[in-house]
């Protein structure tokens, strides 16, 4: 375990970026095809290989989240995807569940899958050179949303794949996805956000996993897309630190902040407005970076 707090300090704090290149094969075509690029393994392949090997990507970038189709294939000259970035000062991570379905007795809302098997793949993963997974969460907000039972069955298995990546040698990156895409408002889009952190943060300490080994991936509060009411920078930033005060630990190994519905330009002005904030260090305590989408 010495080593994961490293690697969870690499990834999230060393002043670079996560890239999240994990999109299913059926997102991934709809992108491909959109450009005119006949869609299949070979072009997802090719493309991911394409992001990989972007000069001087080390520079802005830490570490690239795969999918499990991705990291399984090899390169055009033959290597794995791990072994293509390791080469490039790169930390390779596989995005490990198997996506969400209906939480049973709650209308609306979703449970992410992905534990059977699970404590074998993660071990053939660092096997293979992985340096850290992911694991994704949704919940939805709005009409009693995320309830109880939502925010507990998602939390405990957040945990419990941390758990099962400290035993197999790998970063835990969590992310806890608020959905931002309605009408919300802000301060409902931060009272769910707090209430997921609770929840999180509470089994993450059940199962006995360190803080310092864990990466968060969260989104910046600014309301639903579809609340129509234009915010600042500064005003994403104090929502955000807000939500999270008293919630994440000092001792995290850090947070990397998506664009979630914000759109490139404004995530991108918010994150800058949250690291302002978090000078002097002693204003905000975490480790703060981006994980924003290819």
């Amino acid at each position: 375990m010495a080593d994961i707090p490293a690697a969870a300090a690499a990834l999230a704090g060393s002043g670079r970026g996560i890239l999240a290149a994990d999109e299913s094969a059926a997102t991934m075509n709809l992108r491909l095809q959109r450009a005119g690029v006949a869609a299949g393994p070979e072009q997802r392949r090719a493309y991911r290989e394409m992001l990989a090997t972007t000069p001087h990507l080390a520079e802005g970038v830490s570490g690239v989240i795969l999918s499990a189709e991705t990291f399984g294939q090899r390169t055009h000259r033959g290597s794995s995807f791990a072994q293509l970035l390791a080469a490039r000062g790169l930390l390779a991570g596989v995005r490990a569940d198997t996506g969400a379905a209906p939480l049973p007795g709650r209308t609306g809302e979703r449970v992410t899958e992905g534990l059977d098997g699970l404590v074998r793949r993660l071990a053939a993963l660092a096997a293979d050179g992985a340096r850290f997974a992911k694991w994704r969460a949704v919940y939805q907000v709005g009409d009693g949303r995320p309830s109880w039972q939502a925010v507990h069955a998602n939390s405990h298995l957040l945990a419990r794949f941390a758990a099962g990546c400290v035993e197999a040698g790998l970063v835990p990156v969590l992310e806890p996805a608020v959905a931002m895409d309605g009408g919300q408002s802000a301060a409902r889009c931060s009272a769910a956000t707090s209430a997921v952190l609770l929840g999180l943060t509470g089994e993450l300490d059940n199962f006995g996993v360190a803080a310092d080994c864990v990466v968060l991936v969260l989104r910046m509060i600014a309301g639903g897309a579809g609340h129509g009411q234009a915010v600042r920078p500064e005003e994403v930033a104090d929502r955000t630190t807000g939500a999270l005060a008293g919630l994440v630990p000092a001792s995290i190994g850090g947070i990397a902040f998506g664009s979630g519905a914000l759109g490139p330009e404004l995530a991108t002005a918010s994150l800058a407005a949250l690291l302002r904030a978090a000078l002097p260090r002693a204003a905000l305590p975490w480790p703060l970076t981006f994980c924003f989408g290819s």
